[in-house]
């Protein structure tokens, strides 16, 4: 790992990297309910290509992992550049925010689409309504498909809750363990890539626990806004902190990424296999090392992603302006606006009988431009719930349309 010369300000390939998996969240939305793999989604759609299901395996194996990643390296310079107090108001104000206010007003639309489907005839606001006193229904469930349209849920806001409890526990650590003021090690500390390499051993080995004691695809609620995925929690929470452990020695601006980035390209593609392979028999097999194998994998296929990424954005894509640098700044905003519409676009072409290819199409280019051009329009406000509630309004408007 080669020492850099520090560069003030942002890291503008980590912002495209960012981007990069957001737009990646988008397509795995729009892709999942036309992958023949799927056995249930939000819409019910015939039409089916297994391109698809590469496209599903793949991104559910990289986007979250490097989102947390990259959010546990900024969390912790925020962190000690604030103070613990400043820290928490701050994230609550990003994310605890947003989280209660879209759950309550646009995270339904996507329950709604499911009542739809399944025969229900009630207008969106009577619908609403009716969900509306189980905002203050705190119950632990295990979520099925029956349950979804009974209950309010943050669906893929459940990033923020997570993130939020992550930031909360990077606090207390702060607090309990103070740490070296402001800044982060010297570049004489060295880059730290040997005890590097041993904690994502761990965080594997975590995980493959994980899979092992839970099933992969099971999801538990608890009230109406925390939603997790037991199964994976050790490998988002170990990236968060692997990435807190990467800003505190320097990576990305004293210190190189380490190897050669094809090398990286070589290590995710043959750990895309291996967990592709492994993941086509956990329907049918549930044996110890089938599942350890999986968590294993699916670690491993994360890093050499996120590595590949970082050494391809900090050679060639280290940059602002342009289309990526309008889309990264728009990125939260898309992250939070896109899916109640996704699944409304995908409800309301699964009555035809166009190729999965070009429905896959309009739902993510769709999706994805309203949600860009939203967060255009209400960029002057600095509310990051706003082009959500916008977007949320395009897709109710559309509903009338099936």
């Amino acid at each position: 790992m080669r020492n850099l010369t520090p560069q003030p300000g942002r890291i503008h390939f980590l912002d495209n990297m960012r981007m990069f998996a957001v737009v990646s969240v988008v397509a795995l939305h729009a892709a999942i309910v036309y992958a023949p793999v799927v056995p249930w989604w939000y819409v019910l759609d015939g039409s089916k290509n297994a391109v698809f299901d590469i496209v599903l395996v793949a991104t559910d194996g990289y986007v979250m992992p490097t989102l947390f990643f990259i959010a546990g390296y900024f969390a912790l310079a925020s962190l000690r550049r604030q103070g613990a107090g400043a820290f928490l108001a701050a994230k609550l104000k990003r994310l605890g925010l947003p989280l209660v206010v879209l759950t309550l007003f646009t995270c339904p639309i996507i329950s709604y689409v499911i009542y739809r489907g399944q025969g229900g005839s009630e207008s969106y606001l009577r619908y609403w309504l009716g969900l509306l006193p189980t905002a203050v229904d705190w119950q632990y469930i295990r979520l099925v498909p029956e349950a979804m349209t009974r209950a309010m849920l943050p669906f893929h806001l459940w990033f923020l809750s997570l993130l939020l409890l992550f930031c909360g526990l990077l606090a207390v650590s702060r607090v309990f363990v103070p740490g070296r003021g402001q800044g982060r090690r010297d570049a004489a500390s060295g880059s730290g890539l040997g005890l590097f390499a041993w904690l994502v051993l761990a965080v594997g080995v975590a995980e493959a626990v994980a899979q092992v004691l839970v099933p992969d695809i099971a999801w538990f609620a608890f009230g109406p806004f925390l939603l997790w995925q037991p199964a994976r929690l050790p490998l988002y929470l170990g990236m968060f902190l692997l990435g807190a452990y990467a800003w505190d020695r320097g990576w990305f601006t004293v210190h190189r990424v380490c190897g050669k980035t094809w090398l990286w390209g070589v290590a995710a593609l043959l750990a895309f296999l291996v967990m592709a392979g492994i993941g086509g028999s956990l329907a049918t097999r549930h044996s110890v090392l089938i599942l350890a194998g999986y968590g294993l994998a699916r670690t491993f296929f994360a890093v050499s992603v996120l590595f590949f990424l970082a050494g391809f954005g900090l050679r060639r894509w280290n940059r602002p302006g342009g289309v990526s640098g309008s889309l990264s700044v728009a990125s939260y905003d898309i992250y939070l606006a896109h899916f109640p519409l996704v699944i409304v676009l995908e409800y309301l072409l699964a009555g035809s009988d166009r190729a999965a290819l070009l429905k896959f199409a309009i739902v993510f280019f769709g999706g994805l431009c309203v949600c860009w051009g939203a967060s255009r329009i209400v960029r002057p406000l600095r509310l990051t719930w706003a082009a959500a509630l916008i977007v949320g309004g395009v897709a109710l408007c559309l509903m009338p349309w099936r």
